[in-house]
């Protein structure tokens, strides 16, 4: 149907390109979480979140968004996440994401 309507409109390269950045995102995504370890998840999901606009980060429970993206259980979430507090590699206010300092690649 899709691919019908494209051609009739003239629509297959905007589809096309629109497929490509998809797969595209979708590929780094999985890069980054394939194989990981349960920290180089966390570590790259803190990372993504501290990118954003303190707005947003006001309004997204880290515990929450972290098990959501990666299915690693909250109590593993929240040793890790409790061990990065107390070595000030982040900071959290209330279960939100406050700061990320420098994290180290490996727990």
């Amino acid at each position: 149907m899709l691919l019908k309507s494209s051609k009739k409109n003239k629509l297959w390269q905007p589809v096309c390109h629109w497929t490509t950045f998809l797969l595209h995102n979708l590929e780094n995504r999985d890069a980054r979480f394939i194989g990981a370890t349960k920290y180089s998840q966390i570590r790259a999901t803190l990372l993504i979140m501290d990118s954003w606009s303190p707005e947003l980060r006001e309004r997204t429970g880290v515990i929450t968004f972290v098990q959501k993206r990666t299915k690693i259980s909250r109590s593993v979430i929240a040793e890790i996440l409790s061990a990065l507090r107390k070595g000030n590699y982040i900071e959290m206010d209330k279960g939100k994401l406050k700061s990320v300092n420098r994290l180290p690649t490996s727990y």
